[in-house]
């Protein structure tokens, strides 16, 4: 039987060899005897404008703090440094973030990266496809350890570690109170408070967030990345120093976490 790694979809064949060709394009010292320069320049101009539209639907919080001048030349930038390999310009961009943190002119303005880092994510949860909710694994909880059960978390969640208060810069940029989400921003950051923990989230078509705190935040790390219930809540109270009366509290988030719709399941851990 042949190794199914040997088989090739012709559909990656053909996008590779289209972000390979993109790549080359864009080279500064790109020339072509076999190519109408005029053309090339026409197709160049098309993709550029195809590739700021796609980011700023992904990124709409970036292209209102930059504007879409400077936009338009980072997406562009972006587009030569990771052409898209996917047929859907919708899953492209996932480097942007990155390329922002390095951006020299933007150094004074580091919250910008962060802000694209939300705006991904945002992005990816509206996307999300649906899980249904399994509440006949809930029995789970009174026939098994808790350090033998892990939470399965539905693909409509996130989580965000940012430096800067991004819920803030994002309602800033997408609400009519604009001035009061500012002043908002500037006090935390005067109180040094800039530090903000954020999960993101959809209940069934709206894309919800909400700041989270540090122990929260850790605890869906734990349990995202496969620990099992008991496990992160003793990684928690060894991280906090904390004890199981004072520490987190499993039997409150996780009616919280079911009406949220965040967790699709318990399971045993494998």
């Amino acid at each position: 039987m042949k190794d199914n790694r040997d088989i090739v979809n012709p559909n990656d064949l053909v996008f590779s060899q289209q972000a390979d060709f993109v790549k080359l394009l864009f080279q500064d010292e790109f020339q072509s005897p076999y190519l109408d320069q005029r053309g090339v320049d026409i197709y160049k101009k098309n993709i550029r404008l195809t590739a700021k539209n796609a980011l700023s639907i992904s990124f709409p919080t970036v292209i209102k703090l930059i504007g879409d001048s400077y936009f338009l030349y980072l997406s562009t930038m972006l587009l030569k440094a990771y052409p898209p390999k996917e047929g859907d310009w919708a899953d492209w961009g996932t480097q942007f973030p990155r390329l922002l943190r390095n951006i020299p002119e933007l150094k004074d303005y580091p919250y910008i990266a962060d802000s694209a880092q939300l705006d991904l994510l945002r992005h990816r949860v509206d996307r999300a496809s649906d899980i249904e909710y399994q509440p006949e694994s809930l029995p789970l909880l009174s026939t098994a350890s808790l350090d033998n059960i892990v939470v399965n978390f539905a693909d409509t969640v996130r989580v965000l570690e940012a430096e800067y208060p991004v819920i803030e810069i994002w309602y800033a940029n997408h609400t009519e109170d604009k001035g009061e989400y500012i002043r908002q921003f500037q006090l935390r950051l005067t109180e040094g408070q800039g530090q903000q923990f954020v999960q993101v989230y959809r209940v069934g078509f709206v894309v919800h967030m909400r700041e989270l705190g540090e122990m929260e935040y850790y605890w869906l790390q734990y349990l995202m990345r496969g620990d099992t219930i008991g496990h992160s809540l003793d990684a928690l109270d060894e991280r906090f120093n904390k004890n199981s009366d004072d520490g987190f509290q499993f039997e409150l988030w996780l009616p919280r976490a079911i009406e949220s719709q965040l967790i699709s399941s318990l399971s045993l851990k494998p």
